[in-house]
């Protein structure tokens, strides 16, 4: 049997329980008059039981539906984020010979001209803190990049750094 039938069954046997326990023991009365139908005693009583518990089930089951929905939104936003490729690019000057520009276990060579261009997939700049290393034959650089910089402008100051 499905979750939702089930979920009706024990709503409608309440409302029967309800009802019994109403008529049978507490010698209640109950009319509800509509223009196209009359129902009274314990059928109207087991009526307004099943309307109050079934609008109340309703309810708690639409706001775990507005809930799943909302985690839904956010994997997706997130999976988007982890799939799409960030690019860090930069100029490292003055110029190091044989240099690799290095973000964690991602690197490229280089150019002659100082720039270097990383992709990455996965990497919010607003949220990630990376870090850079120029490697040069002798020495490396090191430049901590911040929310605050520009991630397709990033320059690494070769001559400032002993």
């Amino acid at each position: 049997m499905s979750p939702e039938l089930s979920a009706l069954a024990v709503v409608f046997l309440l409302s029967l329980f309800g009802a019994w326990v109403l008529f049978k023991w507490l010698n209640s009365t109950a009319v509800i008059t509509r223009k196209d139908y009359q129902m009274g005693g314990a059928a109207a009583g087991c009526l307004l039981f099943f309307s109050a518990l079934y609008g109340g089930y309703y309810y708690l089951e639409k706001l775990k539906v507005e809930e799943m929905q909302q985690q839904l939104a956010a994997y997706k936003s997130k999976l988007q984020m982890d799939e799409s490729e960030q690019q860090l690019m930069g100029t490292v000057s003055p110029v190091p010979k044989n240099a690799t520009v290095v973000l964690a276990t991602i690197s490229t060579t280089l150019a002659d001209d100082g720039r270097f261009v990383l992709s990455t997939k996965g990497l919010d700049f607003a949220k990630t803190l990376p870090a850079l290393y120029v490697v040069g034959e002798t020495k490396h650089w090191y430049k901590q990049c911040f929310s605050t910089d520009d991630p397709h402008n990033l320059t690494i100051d070769t001559q400032s750094q002993k």
